[in-house]
């Protein structure tokens, strides 16, 4: 008995010497609600996250998005905010920190091979789109112009180049007929958290198959391929153009679709779909009611809802077409 509960004592202080396996650290990039919300999850599961790196503009203050930098600091994170991210002390640094896990929600920036190579187990990203489809930038907007239907957000291993890791798991779902670019994208926070929150435990435990992206099927559009200044409707296409052209354009704060009337900007606030028959010359005012206006296309029509600055809250239809001084017949270019 003596023997016995002496052993146990000698096995109690080797154990309580030996050198502890360290706790995986995870070292996140990434901007906005998405970035928050999935840091949020690894605290809440007892991860270690050493480090977080943000967007350079985050300010601190939550506006339309929840801002990184604050939830970092509220948590006693490490927070930083490189200019330029693919410099040799940043390079330095994320060698130096050797994350077993880096992972990338919305971050903007393209890194580099040595960044990549830092995280001993796993690099991945969470990209807002159903890869192969819609790699690159404004993957949102260009899905509603090429009138997609449905959607998808992507957790891809991170490689050298533009969103051509492999797929680690993906979530498809509809895109409904009053989406906006601005609706589809808090739907892509949504949809991307819960398929975080999934997939999480196979990632850390590495117990996931991996899916090549069929080079097929890839979309890809670079930086330059929407000018968002370019907003004006082009009435003369296609009610199914415009439509789609309107709903891509929608993101308060920052722009809504334009038409003028008389010399006037005015912007497009809210779309759906007119009636299907002909009638009336395209940039015509058909019908005015409280919802806005109906006004032919191309083909078709659609009715819409005016407004004079950008913002969620749109004034009241029927003062506000008084005021500008739109009536049936009017002509908007």
């Amino acid at each position: 008995m003596e023997r016995e509960f002496g052993q146990k004592i000698f096995y109690s202080f080797i154990s309580s010497h030996l050198p502890m396996e360290s706790e995986p650290k995870t070292g996140v990039l990434g901007n906005g609600t998405v970035a928050v919300e999935c840091c949020r999850h690894l605290l809440k599961e007892g991860e270690s996250i050493g480090f977080v790196v943000g967007d350079a503009r985050d300010d601190g203050e939550n506006d339309w998005q929840l801002s990184l930098k604050q939830f970092a600091e509220s948590e006693g994170l490490r927070f930083y905010q490189p200019g330029r991210i693919n410099e040799e002390k940043w390079y330095e640094f994320f060698e130096r920190e050797a994350p077993d896990y880096l992972l990338s929600f919305q971050y903007r920036r393209i890194i580099k091979r040595r960044i990549i190579e830092s995280a001993k187990k796993l690099a991945a990203n969470l990209h807002f789109a159903p890869l192969p489809k819609y790699r690159g930038m404004y993957p949102i907007a260009w899905a509603l112009l090429n009138g997609e239907r449905q959607f998808g957000v992507t957790i891809h291993t991170i490689a050298p180049g533009v969103d051509s890791g492999e797929i680690i798991s993906q979530r498809m779902f509809p895109i409904e007929e009053e989406d906006t670019a601005r609706k589809l994208y808090f739907k892509c926070i949504e949809k991307g958290v819960e398929l975080f929150k999934e997939t999480w435990p196979k990632m850390k435990s590495m117990a996931f198959e991996l899916t090549p992206q069929n080079p097929k099927e890839v979309i890809y559009y670079p930086k330059d391929s929407i000018d968002f200044s370019k907003n004006r409707v082009r009435w003369e296409d296609s009610c199914e153009k415009v439509f789609d052209f309107i709903r891509a354009y929608i993101f308060v704060p920052f722009q809504l679709p334009a038409t003028m009337h008389k010399g006037e900007e005015l912007k497009i606030a809210k779309v759906r779909r007119g009636a299907a028959e002909e009638r009336g010359k395209a940039g015509e005012v058909l019908e005015i009611s409280e919802e806005g206006v109906e006004v032919a296309c191309g083909s078709g029509s659609v009715i819409v809802a005016l407004t004079d600055k950008v913002d969620e809250n749109f004034p009241p239809q029927t003062e506000f077409l008084e005021k500008v001084g739109i009536t049936r017949g009017s002509r908007f270019s």
